[in-house]
């Protein structure tokens, strides 16, 4: 079954070709001849227009795609019917603009006709005029066919008969009947790209050259003259189809025209990476940029330079006006007097003069004193502009499909704290849909942002329609709230749940967002659909959220259980069974020893644990039971070991007729007891040989770090091992000898090293790589346990804190608590691994398809680990924030979890 994704309509559209740019998103570049119009025009995947530019004569009959020049990003030949040949980059810049006096209606040929490894471009015009333009544009080969009529065909490349000859090409002579053929110095094997009329003998109309790199390239994606802007950064893309385990050193420089040299270094894991490198145009002149990336004995691998020539300001004050060109196309013909029209021009309007203001600053060569403050204004106005620019692209739909709505619906990013009130739609969709899968058992957050494009601050109000079949929806808010005090920032953090009749102020051109918990945790399984409302200025916009519930069983709680360190009140413990935590900590019940008949018996108090108890019931919980048994004598008693084992019966008797089994309790005695010294390890070893002696069946949970020696001595005790998150993966005496034990492997983070500074800088952390996918990591390396200090231990994260420990918000330590994006992303994470697991299991039921088995497998040995190594590779280097972004963010989330979901399917039936 196939989805249409959009339409476009044109008057007439030449045929399209699919490709994949340098970052692998994928494009449809085609031509539209309209009255008066002649334009190229290249789609996202959602058929969303990303960029289009004049062709005068309009493109007739298809384009041709290659990387031509090997500089890591794809090329569109374009011939036009007026004679002219484009050659454009994926972005849209124009490379070649020549006149070839002869119109044309086929596309070229890419292939290295000569075999010197470059390729050359070959066309067939329509006066059967045959063109062979080399790398620099330059005419390498002509033929002029007899007939100069009709000739309407592009060149096909291939090997047409055994023998010597190699390489040929053909093309038919116009309506004479004609064939003509061609051989070419190259052999047979020459490299071909682009080889007949639809790229290929398959005739598919698609290029995806891109995805098969056979070498290491590091390739700039913005160095072009028109592009570097103040406070903006080059941008280098590395691949690495050949990865080895130690990570390539990529570097970039660039030489200022008066002597400044700038630069920047970087780690590359894994098949890809990213370079970012900040450039400061200083002076007026040619800069020059090197970039290399090389293995760490200093072997080049790959390697590149060019030379621009740039003056301060001029691209900023350039990118200036093109908003303002923009923003006055978008309201050419709209009334005045209100709605999105107005905004747009009271946008035109203060870019203008920001602009006008700042012209008479942006001076070259002005002290460092005054420069600042220009450079600071210059980079707030190009962010405005590029925002602008983005506004205006989204103008015709807005003031056509939701003409009058004052708030335009849109999903954007669910895992990112940072800029959610600037954030933007790639498009609108009035009304918007939303479609989902999940499974039973689990929930299905939905983030919905509202853009307000009415000229004034408008109040919102949500309601979610009524649900069948088990679904439960809960609107919440999603709010702001400061981070630590030495960064000044504010985060989008906090999910708090709305009232009935609750309204969010939304500013003019800002963004809010809505937070819909969608809990199928007792929904049937099939499809179920949910309208929300929002209602705002006497208007209403309706999203509606349709999700189809696979009937699959997610993994048991063993397959990895959730440890929060927390303080348990009647607000918290039902908030942490709701997300998934099934490990509790609580103290040891106290005991008295008491004389009866001559004898010693021990009375153990068990209300204030009855008490801990009572909200866990009905639930599958693990304990960790801290603190020593008092017994009444000490461990040099000889009567010590029998008290133990009269003690631990009881307790364990006791928690079995609560629900809790003996399997489902641990001694936490000493936390992280490694870390505490050898005199530390000693005396719980020998305390844990007295117990085991006592009571041989119980389990000693061992958390934090140590010496090999140290875990050696450990192992008597032990049957839970619990090391750091950022340990799990390290290849180390240490790991080794805990994975070789064959102990349970639990972990747990208190260090969140994917902050940036590391540490407990958690409201703006990287939420992907720390919270959203960290359980689905531990699944990769064998762990079945996770967890994290703290859940809300230390002060009041609604305050700018130094400790951002705790994972919720709450005003005092027995008060409500308040939800957080990375509390919810846990749950995410927790549940994904359930899923995960249960799919590996699925491998030994000879129920399952073979095919279902190879995809599960596909997810399982390719997927996660490609995702979980890179990730935990460049959080041990302590690579900057952007490349954890790059690695760790919702497209990675919503491709893996569609892979998940797509082996579910496949299982589920």
């Amino acid at each position: 079954m196939f989805n249409p994704v959009g339409e476009y309509a044109a008057y007439r559209v030449c045929s399209p070709v699919l490709f994949a740019n340098s970052r692998g998103e994928a494009r449809l570049i085609t031509s539209v001849q309209e009255p008066g119009s002649r334009r190229i025009l290249c789609f996202d995947g959602n058929l969303d227009l990303i960029w289009e530019r004049e062709t005068p004569g309009g493109i007739g009959p298809s384009v041709s795609v290659a990387d031509f020049d090997g500089d890591g990003r794809a090329d569109i030949f374009a011939p036009a019917q007026s004679g002219r040949l484009f050659r454009f980059d994926e972005d849209g810049r124009v490379l070649w603009d020549f006149d070839t006096q002869a119109f044309c209606y086929a596309p070229g040929a890419i292939v290295d006709v000569d075999g010197d490894g470059a390729l050359e471009y070959v066309l067939c015009t329509e006066l059967g005029k045959i063109i062979v333009y080399n790398q620099s544009g330059e005419i390498v080969f002509t033929h002029q066919c007899d007939s100069r009529r009709a000739n309407r065909t592009a060149p096909a490349f291939g090997k047409i008969a055994d023998g010597p000859r190699g390489l040929a090409f053909g093309i038919t002579g116009s309506d004479t009947g004609q064939l003509y053929c061609f051989t070419v110095p190259a052999g047979a094997d020459t490299h071909v790209e682009w080889q007949d009329f639809r790229g290929g003998a398959r005739s598919t109309g698609s290029w995806f050259g891109l995805q098969k790199v056979e070498t290491v390239r590091m390739e700039p994606e913005n160095l072009v003259w028109d592009a570097v802007l103040t406070r903006d950064e080059i941008t280098f893309r590395v691949t690495n189809p050949a990865p080895e385990k130690e990570p390539l050193e990529a570097e970039a420089t660039v030489l200022a025209p008066d002597g400044v040299r700038q630069g920047a270094t970087g780690i590359i894991a894994g098949e890809k990476g990213v370079l970012k490198m900040p450039v400061a145009v200083s002076a007026p002149g040619a800069y020059r940029f090197e970039w290399y990336a090389k293995k760490a004995d200093g072997q080049v691998l790959a390697c590149g330079s060019r030379t621009l020539t740039l003056s301060p300001y001029r691209n900023d004050q350039a990118l200036a006006r093109k908003a303002v060109v923009a923003l006055r196309d978008a309201v050419a013909g709209v009334p005045t007097d209100a709605g999105f029209g107005a905004v747009l021009r009271e946008e035109l309007a203060a870019i203008e003069q920001e602009a006008a203001d700042l012209g008479v600053l942006q001076l070259a060569g002005a002290g460092s004193a005054f420069s600042g403050e220009v450079v600071a204004r210059t980079g707030k106005l190009n962010a405005r502009a590029k925002r602008a620019l983005a506004l205006a692209g989204l103008a015709p739909s807005v003031l056509s499909d939701a003409y009058g709505c004052p708030v335009l619906p849109f999903e954007g990013r669910m895992w990112e704290n940072l800029n959610v009130d600037a954030e933007l739609p790639g498009r609108v969709s009035v009304p918007l849909a939303i479609r989902r899968r999940c499974v039973t058992g689990e929930h299905e957050p939905v983030s919905i942002k509202l853009l307000n494009v009415s000229p004034d601050t408008v109040m919102v109000r949500t309601t979610a329609g009524e649900t069948a079949g088990g679904l439960v929806i809960t609107p919440h808010k999603v709010t702001q709230v400061p981070t630590n005090p030495d960064s000044g920032t504010v985060v989008w953090d906090p999910i708090i749940p709305l009232g009935e009749v609750e309204s969010v102020a939304i500013p003019r051109l800002e963004t809010r967002e809505f937070w819909f918990d969608v809990d199928a945790t007792k929904a049937t399984a099939g499809e179920h659909t949910a309208k929300v409302t929002f209602s705002a200025g006497g208007k209403e916009t309706v999203v509606e959220i349709a999700l189809r519930v696979l009937p699959f069983e997610m993994g048991g709680y063993d397959a990895m259980r959730l440890c929060m360190w927390a303080s348990y009140n009647k607000y918290t413990v039902p908030d942490l069974l709701a997300h998934g935590a099934t490990v509790f900590l609580t103290g040891l019940p106290p005991a008295k020893a008491v004389e009866q008949d001559g004898r010693t018996r021990l009375e153990v108090d068990f209300a204030a644990m009855d008490q801990f108890l009572a909200p866990l019931e009905g639930h599958d919980v693990f304990l960790l039971l801290t603190g020593l048994p008092q017994v009444g004598v000490g461990e040099d008693d000889p009567s010590y070991v029998a008290r133990l084992a009269d003690y631990f019966e009881q307790v364990m008797s006791h928690l079995a007729a609560k629900g809790i089994p003996e399997e489902h309790v641990a001694l936490y005695t000493w936390d992280e007891v490694g870390g505490n010294g050898w005199d530390a390890v000693r005396r719980y070893v020998a305390f844990g040989k007295l117990v085991l002696k006592a009571r041989p069946t119980i389990k000693f949970y061992v958390n934090g770090g140590g010496d090999l020696p140290m875990f050696e001595e450990l192992v008597e005790i032990a049957a839970i091992w619990s090391p750091a998150f950022f340990m799990l993966d390290d290849d180390t005496p240490v790991m080794r000898y805990l994975w070789d034990t064959k102990k349970t492997m639990w972990t747990y983070n208190c260090a969140y090293m994917y902050a940036r500074p590391m540490g407990w800088n958690t409201k703006a952390i990287n939420i992907v790589g720390e919270f959203r996918m960290q359980a689905v990591f531990a699944v990769r390396y064998g762990a079945t346990g996770i967890g994290y200090w703290c859940y809300n231990h230390g002060e009041s994260m609604w305050n700018p804190v130094h400790a951002e420990y705790p994972i919720v918000y709450q005003t005092s330590p027995d008060g409500p608590v308040t939800s957080s994006r990375r509390w919810e992303a846990v749950r995410e994470s927790v549940e994904d691994s359930r899923i995960v697991v249960a799919l590996r299991d699925r491998l030994a039921d000879a129920s399952v398809s073979d095919t279902a088995k190879e995809k599960i497998r596909h997810l399982l040995e390719e997927t996660l680990p490609r995702l979980a190594d890179k990730s935990l590779t460049e959080m041990h280097l302590g690579t900057a924030p952007y490349v954890l972004d790059d690695t760790n963010n919702d497209s990675v989330v919503a491709a893996f979890r569609e892979e998940l979901l797509d082996c579910v399917e496949l299982v589920s039936g």
